[in-house]
């Protein structure tokens, strides 16, 4: 506060004036010379509020911030990004592909039935059906303009952070392709957008109350997919957008207004070698599959080792000298 101030200059110009005085007694010219200033600079002080006192200070360079040394971190603060999760729920991956692949595929045919021995009857023939499935590679690529200059002088290993950056995007992106692809544009198909995947429209759902229907809507997509594959294909589970299971486990109570989602999920999301379960089956949410909108949210529930995932060679780093000082 400014009374604490003038009391405070009050009291140095109290003890300059004692050691001037002393100074002066005892002949030190020099001590009582610097005394003066220091009374000068004081008597000043007292319209310091009224002037503009020019200072060394760190908010410029000129001022004095080209003298403040900088410390530069070797680590990079990560961006933060959506999880892979297609693996998780097991889909199917086959590495080192070679051209084109076609993946051969019963579609059944034969059937059994009861018989009488006793008569002459062989029986009803039945004829195994077939058909084939053809994988095609789809490349995945990121294009990285670096100097020279800037490979060789930063402070970190930034050629090493491209290329790790450069794997992990091309991962992502594959993930979120397995569930949205849009099949155009040199894009692979993605499950959501296969001819053949059956929606469920659930419509206007009633989350509260003793008459809420969301379980038995829930209920149906498993037996719908139960009645179609059975669970000889591969290990069933869930894939949520964030936005439908949030919506879910926020909103639904059951018929005791407990959280439908305490009653409906266990296990911890933090753990995925033990992913929570829903209706007994893993669940697993991420922001690819959102719909983008509030009203119609997504999820997908179905046998994941029938969706086939082909790598073809390895994840490769090209440099070219294509672009003058760049390397791309």
């Amino acid at each position: 506060p400014p009374s604490d101030g003038v009391r405070y200059l009050s009291a140095l110009a109290t003890v300059v004036w004692l050691l001037e005085e002393t100074l002066i007694r005892v002949g030190n010219k020099e001590y009582a010379v610097e005394a003066e200033i220091y009374r000068t600079m004081l008597d000043r002080a007292d319209g310091f509020s009224a002037e503009t006192k020019a200072t060394m200070n760190a908010a410029t360079g000129e001022a004095g911030g080209f003298l403040i040394p900088q410390e530069m971190m070797v680590d990079l603060i990560p961006q933060l990004r959506e999880m892979s999760i297609a693996r998780q729920l097991g889909v199917t991956v086959l590495d080192n592909l070679v051209g084109e692949v076609f993946w051969n595929k019963s579609k059944g045919g034969i059937t059994a039935e009861h018989i009488n021995t006793e008569e002459d009857a062989t029986g009803t023939e039945t004829v195994a059906t077939f058909d084939q499935i053809k994988l095609s590679p789809h490349p995945i690529a990121a294009f990285v303009p670096l100097s020279y200059q800037m490979q060789n002088q930063p402070a970190i290993a930034l050629e090493a952070w491209v290329r790790s950056e450069i794997a992990t995007q091309i991962g992502l992106l594959e993930d979120e392709t397995v569930f949205i692809g849009s099949g155009v544009n040199n894009a692979p198909r993605g499950i959501v957008k296969h001819p053949l995947i059956q929606d469920s429209n659930f419509g206007t759902v009633t989350y509260k109350g003793a008459t809420q229907d969301i379980t038995s809507k829930l209920l149906g997509v498993v037996k719908l997919v139960r009645n179609k594959f059975g669970m000889t294909l591969g290990r069933l589970g869930w894939a949520f957008g964030v936005n439908a299971l949030y919506h879910i486990a926020q909103t639904s109570l059951d018929g005791q207004g407990r959280h439908l989602i305490d009653s409906l999920i266990e296990g911890s999301a933090a753990n995925l070698a033990t992913p929570p379960t829903l209706l007994r089956y893993p669940v697993f949410d991420s922001t690819f599959i959102n719909t983008g909108t509030t009203t119609a949210e997504r999820f997908v529930f179905g046998p994941w080792a029938d969706v086939i995932l082909g790598h073809w060679g390895t994840l490769a780093f090209a440099m070219s000298d294509q672009t003058e000082t760049n390397f791309r």
